[in-house]
């Protein structure tokens, strides 16, 4: 985002897309109005906290799980919150495509920097992954197991917003450089 926001013109528009391997919905929602611990914090609790290495480092920085599992997930969402500061917007939610990670929450995002430029026209969910249960292996199930442990999200942009040169775009000349 700091070289975007450094490098761009007012005519350029950006994009980031990617695994942000946490979910801003259940995440990044406000604490004291959730049910329970968000994706983010159950995994630290239920996997990392397990770790002997995750204790030690706790225990040298005075952290008790509680405190460790906050500082997991303000670490983990932090993306969230620099998109938002930057002034840019998600595509696209939860609510929308639906989960893109085989443990049920949306994880993969796409930022844009100026949605009058890039305007989502359609969004959708391609089942690259099939839901993966506690215990369950490739023999203990019917479902082929994904190649990868997420779905895909195919996102399609309406862009004349970027073209501000009607004549260049519509096929006159192109702009000099510098202009």
């Amino acid at each position: 985002l700091g070289i975007f926001a450094r490098e761009a013109s007012a005519k350029d528009a950006g994009l980031i897309a990617g695994d942000f391997n946490a979910s801003a919905e259940q995440d990044c929602a406000d604490p004291k109005a959730a049910s329970g611990p968000g994706p983010t914090e159950a995994y630290f609790k239920r996997v990392m906290w397990m770790s002997k290495t995750v204790h030690t480092d706790a225990r040298k920085l005075g952290l008790n799980e509680d405190s460790a599992a906050a500082s997991f997930v303000e670490y983990m969402t932090a993306p969230f919150g620099a998109v938002q500061d930057g002034g840019w917007a998600f595509a696209y939610d939860e609510a929308t495509v639906g989960s893109t990670s085989a443990y049920g929450h949306l994880v993969d995002h796409m930022a844009i920097s100026d949605p009058s430029k890039l305007a989502l026209t359609s969004v959708e969910r391609l089942l690259t992954c099939c839901s993966r249960k506690p215990g369950e292996t490739n023999a203990s199930t019917t479902q082929p197991l994904g190649f990868t442990d997420h779905h895909a999200v195919k996102a399609t942009f309406a862009t004349a917003g970027l073209f501000t040169e009607p004549g260049w775009f519509s096929g006159g000349p192109p702009p000099l450089q510098g202009d």
